[in-house]
């Protein structure tokens, strides 16, 4: 079973290679661009490297590093959920240029969700040190599934409770790999 879901996941992602994400792969650049970085090329080596990582990943449902020191990966299982958290984002979006809209489609939390990638790398100084780095190529993989919005209320027995430090959002499992050159 283990090597359908792997053999699964390659195809998925080789499709993505030849399709590559170009607005993630647009953040990425708009994310350097802000900080005063040059453009990067898009590497179908690097993002060969980066899928074959990626899936590993997935598959294993534990985030590794392939030791390559021009690599960064990061996983997770939602949006920022909190208000703190949700104003960090909303900082780092706004930062980049970008209007913020709390989404309410799975499209909206989708690019989202790439943003929040590139805000997690940014959060890490190792990460965004590589992702600032003096690079010509950037290879990458991203996979994002099961999207489903989570309310911050609940009903029991007809009664409507709200979470007032929780805010409304969205379940997203995301991983993201990116390799540089």
């Amino acid at each position: 079973m283990k090597t359908i879901i792997t053999a699964i996941l390659l195809f998925l992602s080789v499709n993505i290679i030849f399709g590559q994400d170009t607005e993630m792969f647009n953040f990425i650049n708009l994310y350097r661009k802000h900080n005063g970085k040059k453009e990067l090329k898009l590497s179908t080596d690097l993002s060969k490297i980066s899928v074959e990582q990626n899936n590993k990943i997935i598959t294993e449902d534990s985030l590794s590093h392939s030791h390559k020191t021009s690599e960064i990966a990061v996983m997770g299982k939602n949006l920022p959920s909190t208000v703190e958290s949700k104003l960090d984002f909303y900082l780092f979006i706004e930062s980049l240029g970008i209007k913020y809209v709390e989404p309410k489609t799975e499209e909206e939390a989708i690019k989202n969700t790439k943003l929040y990638c590139l805000f997690l790398f940014d959060k890490s100084p190792k990460h965004k040190n590589i992702l600032l780095g003096d690079y010509t190529n950037v290879g990458f993989d991203i996979v994002i599934k099961d999207v489903i919005y989570k309310s911050n209320k609940i009903v029991v027995n007809g009664v409507e409770t709200e979470f007032k430090k929780i805010k409304s959002h969205y379940l997203v499992k995301f991983y993201c790999v990116a390799n540089f050159n």
